[in-house]
């Protein structure tokens, strides 16, 4: 999932450079091909959220960790988010992104608190 996701901020970065290099008259089949891209993202945020919120029930009930899955989650959280909001803020200028920005913060928010109660249940089994 993540490196659908590192594919399609590639692929934003690289739409949105082509339609700048266009006449502004000539940006609007590009921005209908950014929408569908910016839409993708989406739905791999909330694939993240949706493996997240998986993982966390397993963790619950059966105290098993996947530290890989952690970290996956956890470079999201410090590091893809950031690379995708730049990508997205780009795409605001062709076109609206506001919820697109609202939704990555959500998202964000949600995996970090998953990762804080993943961290306290670990906490609790150890003892």
């Amino acid at each position: 999932m993540l490196d659908e996701h590192r594919q399609l901020v590639q692929r934003v970065t690289e739409t949105v450079n082509q339609a700048l290099s266009l006449p502004e008259d000539q940006r609007g089949e590009t921005s209908k091909g950014l929408r569908e891209l910016l839409d993708g993202l989406h739905s791999v945020r909330e694939g993240l959220l949706k493996a997240g919120k998986d993982y966390l029930m397993v963790v619950t009930c059966c105290l098993e960790r996947n530290e890989d899955l952690e970290a996956l989650i956890g470079y999201y959280v410090m590091a893809g988010q950031r690379i995708e909001q730049e990508a997205i803020t780009k795409a605001g200028r062709l076109v609206a992104v506001g919820d697109d920005l609202k939704h990555v913060k959500e998202t964000v928010s949600g995996l970090q608190e998953l990762l804080i109660q993943v961290s306290s249940l670990r906490g609790r089994s150890s003892r």
